[in-house]
């Protein structure tokens, strides 16, 4: 699918944004897919920070995607209506109706860059950094479009599991995908997220980006190289997957047959496409990203 915010660049004319850092974006299908570990792998690049849902809980990007949503109007805003294109009335602002008078569309757009631009790339260079990224398990198409509309030449990660080990892994924890609406607990939520979040990625259309089955980056045929030249980090290596961090200790919770038939109804068509059939049950021969 296009992107749909760069039709706004085109309906007001707007420059290109000036080159960033080439920042790169994790994006998961969902909680226990091994976005940390690919986080902390790229991270082996000693050149970059990779944030860790930076500030979930805000829903930063959620909220300021669908503010932008309404950018997308065809018919507004426009110049002839707000001004931009009228410096008569800048010279006198007093002396017209001015209810609606707003700063041109390039600002509003570098007012989005900048945003992320001081909470991720200045926030990476106080810490010594010359290059950020960050990784995200809660997000979709619509905000894949907003981080590739304001940062053009960012590298997009899409990262995908088994679903049934993801529910295998996940059960028994309550982790909130939008705050402040209650955590999600039963099955058949997290496998909508998973069904929801893999189907609106896989439609995304851009050379600026690859997808990873977890699966594949744990094999030994694993290709480093080219995740290296995707990324322009030379220096990844793979030490981090030798030391393995257990962020949180929990016991594994039973799964039960019930279970595997939700995430069945809900995953199956899909998953079986990515050549998932079921708990531990993965085709690694299969190579749906080539």
């Amino acid at each position: 699918m296009a992107n749909p915010y760069f039709a706004f660049d085109f309906k007001c004319d707007l420059p290109p944004l000036e080159q960033s850092s080439v920042p790169v974006f994790i994006l998961s299908s969902i909680w226990r897919s091994g976005s940390t570990l690919l986080q902390r792998s790229l991270c082996t690049d000693s050149s970059i920070m990779i944030w860790g849902e930076p500030y979930a809980d805000c829903n930063l990007i959620f909220s300021m995607s669908q503010s932008a949503k309404g950018l997308l109007q065809k018919k507004w805003p426009t110049a002839d209506n707000y001004a931009w294109k009228c410096p008569w009335v800048f010279d006198a602002p007093h002396e017209h109706f001015i209810a609606n008078i707003y700063p041109e569309p390039t600002f509003i757009r570098g007012a989005y860059r900048q945003f992320f631009d001081h909470l991720f790339g200045a926030g990476a260079s106080f810490k010594g950094f010359s290059r950020f990224g960050a990784k995200f398990v809660r997000l979709g198409l619509d905000e894949a479009h907003f981080l590739q509309w304001i940062y053009p030449d960012a590298r997009f990660l899409f990262l995908v599991r088994n679903p049934w080990d993801c529910w295998r892994s996940y059960k028994g924890y309550k982790w909130t995908y939008r705050y402040p609406k209650p955590p999600v607990i039963k099955v058949q939520q997290f496998a909508t997220l998973w069904q929801k979040q893999t189907s609106e990625l896989l439609q995304y259309q851009s050379g600026n980006s690859g997808w990873i089955r977890y699966e594949d980056f744990l094999d030994e045929s694993f290709d480093w190289d080219r995740l290296r030249q995707f990324c322009e980090l030379p220096n990844i290596t793979k030490s981090a997957l030798e030391k393995r961090i257990m962020g949180v200790h929990y016991e594994p919770t039973p799964v039960e047959e019930e279970e595997l038939g939700v995430v069945s109804y809900i995953c199956g068509d899909l998953a079986n496409t990515l050549g998932y059939f079921g708990l531990k049950n993965t085709d690694v021969s299969l190579k749906p990203f080539g």
